[in-house]
């Protein structure tokens, strides 16, 4: 058997990381670092600002763009780069997957390494219960919290959360 194709993507699910709240985000962080750099320097800011405003914004958009949920036949692998997880599905404790509803108290307190703006939050996080996470996360709405047997969990927003719950468990127990 070729190895490279059992670990070729047989689900992709996307994250909808590009949604009207964290575009504005990106977009009011691109206009302040601009207005501070044309602050900084009058004479020549203005390309400078303009420059990495520019691009600046072209990778936060790429990375929420191309932020995913992959499902091989063996592993998970989680966000974008820099900010990416991949763990083989043994890892997972899939019979306790679930969709979090608008009144559950999954909420990320402390960005030990990643991007946390209002409507995007994407890599290392700590919930409020002190259990470090890794999230992709662009809203409350199809949240979804894995549960690992390492020493994080994985939260992720999907837009089928309902399949990913279904095919994370289907996977799972063909593993045991």
């Amino acid at each position: 058997m070729d190895t490279a194709r059992l670990d070729a993507p047989t689900r992709v699910f996307s994250t909808g990381l590009l949604n009207w709240k964290s575009i504005s985000s990106i977009t009011v962080l691109c206009v302040l670092l601009g207005a501070s750099f044309m602050a900084a320097s009058p004479t020549g800011g203005i390309v400078l600002a303009g420059a990495v405003s520019a691009g600046l914004l072209c990778m936060l958009v790429l990375t929420m763009a191309r932020a995913r949920v992959v499902l091989t036949e063996s592993t998970i692998r989680v966000g974008v780069l820099p900010y990416r997880v991949t763990l083989p599905l043994s890892e997972l404790d899939s019979d306790q997957a679930r969709k979090l509803g608008d009144g559950d108290a999954v909420r990320l307190k402390w960005r030990k390494n990643g991007i946390g703006l209002p409507g995007l939050c994407v890599g290392h996080f700590t919930r409020r219960n002190g259990r470090p996470v890794f999230a992709v996360v662009g809203g409350s709405n199809n949240r979804v919290l894995i549960p690992t047997r390492r020493d994080f969990d994985l939260l992720v927003t999907v837009e089928d959360a309902t399949e990913l719950i279904a095919e994370i468990r289907r996977r799972g127990t063909c593993d045991a």
